[in-house]
């Protein structure tokens, strides 16, 4: 076993270090994708899914919102994923909601737990 440096793709995910943590994104894995259903060439799509669009098959048997996913991953190809660096402060925030025992209301409740400052 021998020492070969700090990992930069580790199984097909690009890893970008930087003094405020590390990012994570696969841009060679969606151009391949991408070139693969042959959409080198179509425009960029600003959202995954247009609501206004029915669920439907084209003539080639693929759906046509899969397609739209295709377009608008060519468009954020150059986007990563990022966390911050330490230190880990563990945040737990939560809320409920008790409702008398002979309510007829549900009781409602909800946690987070954020890790990594991903809620920024």
């Amino acid at each position: 076993m021998k020492d070969m440096g700090e990992a930069d793709v580790i199984l097909g995910i690009k890893l970008i270090r930087s003094t405020d943590g590390i990012a994570i994104s696969q841009p060679h894995y969606v151009e391949k994708i991408v070139e693969k259903f042959g959409y080198q060439n179509s425009r960029i799509a600003k959202t995954p899914y247009d609501s206004s669009v029915a669920f439907f098959k084209n003539k080639s048997g693929v759906a046509v919102t899969q397609l739209r996913v295709l377009r608008y991953l060519k468009g954020t190809v150059s986007l990563a994923i990022h966390y911050g660096r330490f230190p880990i402060v563990h945040e737990e925030y939560s809320d409920t909601n008790w409702i008398a025992k002979n309510s007829k209301s549900n009781g409602c409740w909800g946690y987070v737990h954020p890790y990594f400052n991903t809620q920024q």
